[in-house]
């Protein structure tokens, strides 16, 4: 399985398009979100993606309310663990998503997790520790690092591959 990773959106909704789109065209069968999308009408784009994506919180999410309600209305198209941390588990592999570098590690040094997403830096950021899997996808929204990218994590493979906009 193809599951594409964003973090840090930051309400850039040309990038999400782009983003959604391109990781569909790359076989993504769902996504992850470590945070900071920021405003409901992001999450309500995502609600309507070509996928299903499991999202949590992140600093900068300030109307969780409203963020939640999208996810709601989706009919599981779009799910929220509702803090800034949550698990899911997909094709077999026990994922652990985070906003937080510091709960990443925190995380990876449980050794309970095939993989570890988090966000936060905006910085790609990929490794193996321990066999789990680490990746930071680097920010969708990219005005502070100047280049938008999200990941793309193979379940079967277990390799990560960076997508930038170009």
């Amino acid at each position: 399985m193809i599951i594409a990773i964003f973090s840090d959106s930051h309400d850039n909704m040309d990038a999400l398009e782009w983003a959604l789109a391109e990781a569909a065209t790359h076989g993504a069968q769902h996504g992850i979100h470590c945070g900071d999308i920021v405003a409901g009408f992001m999450a309500e784009r995502m609600a309507r993606a070509p996928f299903d994506i499991f999202a949590v919180f992140g600093n900068n999410d300030g109307d969780h309310a409203r963020l939640q309600h999208f996810a709601d209305a989706s009919k599981g198209t779009l799910a929220f663990s509702g803090a800034m941390s949550g698990t899911i588990e997909l094709d077999d592999r026990k994922i652990f998503v985070c906003h937080y570098p510091h709960t990443a590690e925190e995380a990876v040094r449980t050794k309970r997790y095939d993989a570890v997403f988090y966000g936060h830096t905006h910085a790609k950021e990929t490794h193996t520790e321990g066999g789990t899997v680490v990746c930071n996808p680097g920010e969708l929204y990219g005005g502070r690092t100047g280049v938008t990218s999200f990941a793309l994590y193979d379940t079967t493979t277990r390799a990560v591959r960076f997508i930038e906009r170009t």
